[in-house]
């Protein structure tokens, strides 16, 4: 009885320690794992219509989500008042305008992001090293516990048709750019364009087309999506080569 009391005791102490490891190595990766908030992306193109900017900020967040590689703090990309006001060019001027008349001084239009190169004068058009609105920015980190904010802008999308005697291909294409912001800062700290594109091709084989190259939903679709899928790898790889955070 004894022997079987000691050897239960071991094997609980065995047991403990497992699971102590376990759950230090859950925490070390979770540490690992920079914690993260998409925006919405904005969309400087033309078809502004499309939704892109929505699409493909959904889609960026279910693939950062599936890598296992961030601290999703949200399923979905912040779309409410506070963030959008980063986004307003027009109302943060209006406001240093405001603060002209009711001070009679321009000092803080002249140091604000419209004319100071240091911050930038909307998310959208932010380089790297540059600060965006870092009191919002600031706030919006704390309301979602996140250290990190992902945010992309639509440059251009853009189509195409080839033809000959035997086939026909539809193509579009999507240019973006994808920006890492420090919230506890507002810093751009890392920053990378990137392009995607799919075809829809089709064959003529005697009087019968096999195929279709017209440009549809469903292309438009693949296009985002691969352009979706990019962005998540540039970011993993940047990450694991420690490049991601360099500038935190």
């Amino acid at each position: 009885m004894l022997y079987i009391n000691r050897m239960s005791l071991i094997a609980l102490i065995v047991l403990v320690g497992m699971l102590s490891m376990f759950g230090l190595a859950e925490v070390a990766g979770a540490a690992d794992q920079p914690s993260c908030v998409v925006m919405k992306f904005s969309n400087d193109t033309r078809f502004k219509k499309t939704d892109a900017d929505a699409v493909l900020s959904d889609l960026v967040v279910e693939k950062m989500i599936a890598s296992g590689k961030f601290q999703m703090k949200e399923t979905r990309p912040l779309t409410a008042e506070t963030e959008a006001l980063l986004y307003d060019e027009n109302a943060r001027m209006k406001q240093g305008m405001r603060e002209v008349m009711q001070g009679g001084s321009f000092t803080t239009l002249f140091e604000g992001p419209g004319f100071n190169s240091v911050e930038a004068y909307s998310i959208a058009s932010a380089e790297r090293g540059q600060l965006v609105s870092p009191a919002i920015v600031k706030k919006i980190g704390q309301d979602h516990q996140v250290d990190y904010l992902v945010q992309g802008t639509i440059d251009y999308i853009g189509t195409s048709k080839k033809s000959n005697e035997d086939f026909s291909t539809g193509k579009m294409t999507v240019r973006c750019t994808l920006r890492l912001i420090q919230a506890n800062t507002g810093k751009v700290i890392w920053i990378k364009s990137l392009d995607a594109s799919d075809t829809n091709t089709s064959m003529k084989v005697s009087f019968f087309t096999i195929g279709s190259s017209k440009l549809d939903m469903n292309l438009y679709s693949k296009m985002l999506d691969k352009a979706a899928k990019k962005i998540v790898e540039k970011l993993i790889t940047d990450l694991d080569a420690g490049s991601l955070l360099a500038e935190a």
